[in-house]
């Protein structure tokens, strides 16, 4: 049947399931599985800790009805790598692709940021879904040290430069061979204990690098695109609003829309004419007046990073010191006696 259910109503059937017996939890170590089978739904969850900022959250349903869940994701919400395994969702979130829904299919693999969205999420009546999804804060993402921004996807290039990570959905594409090894290894994992959280880990940060070279291959792939003398112009006025706002960019979305291009148009037309992404293109000039403003003795380092556009002090000294090989401070002391 395709009965429309919110979450609520599945709320309440998992409440009586528990109150009948019918919820099983079962809690080993940093793995928390919870089963439950209804009239309307079968449901399977299980969240697994890896370690700070890293963790995998697995999700099975089987029902004969469509059923929404509505959720607000925190500000502080992790950047997630989903892999669909079967059946398929359709999903609606604010902001995300002109506010129109977007479906996650079996056999392809998606990267998203939706920190402070509200996001409704819809399952197919009558297909069994099942996720793989795994989660990783933003603090986990930088710490692994990406000297080179071109080495970075380019949806996560602005981390990198900014400190910041704008909202965004990607569907990376079809779930190749060796990803669907390490995902049936993730499943059917024979560790226990300590041994199998390390072997999870392992899963996981290939899986990382796996889609993070999916997407980077994918960027390379682009070829060159034909461009009037009027889109080539619109791509110097984009340039001039980023020196003029560099302390405080607008959006990829918003610069193209003022430049009267889309943003695709716009990335592409940039990479062919600067050599470089939007935000590789602002992080080096931001770069460039961090540079010249550390010259000058009474300043700081905070009020510097401040005035480049940095919100954060030590995200500013990490992206000065991977451009130079110096702490902006080294920098400066290095200067005052010439």
């Amino acid at each position: 049947m395709a009965q429309t259910l919110k979450i609520s109503d599945l709320e309440a059937f998992k409440a009586d399931a528990l109150f009948k017996g019918e919820l099983t939890r079962v809690c080993q170590c940093s793995e928390q599985v919870e089963t439950y089978s209804t009239s309307i739904a079968k449901v399977q969850t299980s969240h697994i800790y890896l370690r700070p900022g890293l963790s995998i959250d697995l999700f099975e349903l089987n029902s004969d009805y469509s059923i929404h869940v509505t959720d607000r994701h925190e500000p502080t919400s992790p950047l997630t790598l989903a892999f669909v395994l079967a059946g398929r969702s359709r999903i609606l979130t604010d902001g995300i692709n002109r506010n129109q829904h977007y479906y996650e299919t079996a056999g392809e693999s998606h990267l998203f940021y939706l920190a402070g969205t509200e996001e409704t999420e819809e399952s197919i009546a009558g297909e069994y879904y099942q996720t793989i999804r795994l989660r990783l804060s933003l603090d986990t993402l930088q710490s692994f040290g990406f000297e080179q921004t071109a080495a970075f996807p380019q949806e996560l290039q602005p981390l990198i430069e900014t400190g910041k990570l704008p909202i965004f959905h990607r569907c990376v594409g079809k779930i190749s061979a060796v990803m669907q090894l390490a995902l049936h290894q993730i499943l059917h994992c024979p560790y226990q204990g300590t041994t199998k959280q390390i072997y999870l880990e392992g899963k996981v940060l290939e899986l990382i690098a796996l889609q993070f070279a999916q997407l980077a291959d994918d960027s390379r792939s682009v070829s060159s695109v034909e461009m009037t003398a009027s889109e080539v112009d619109c791509i110097y006025q984009a340039r001039d609003i980023l020196h003029l706002n560099f302390q405080a960019p607008p959006s990829l979305l918003g610069l193209a829309r003022q430049v009267g291009l889309n943003d695709r148009k716009l990335k592409q037309g940039f990479k062919q004419v600067f050599k470089t992404t939007v935000f590789g293109y602002l992080y080096e000039h931001r770069m460039q007046q961090a540079q010249r403003l550390l010259l000058d003795r009474e300043m700081t380092v905070t009020g510097i990073a401040a005035k480049v556009g940095y919100q954060s002090p030590t995200s500013f000294s990490a992206a000065f010191q991977r451009k130079f090989g110096l702490s902006p401070k080294a920098y400066q002391l290095s200067n005052s006696f010439k």
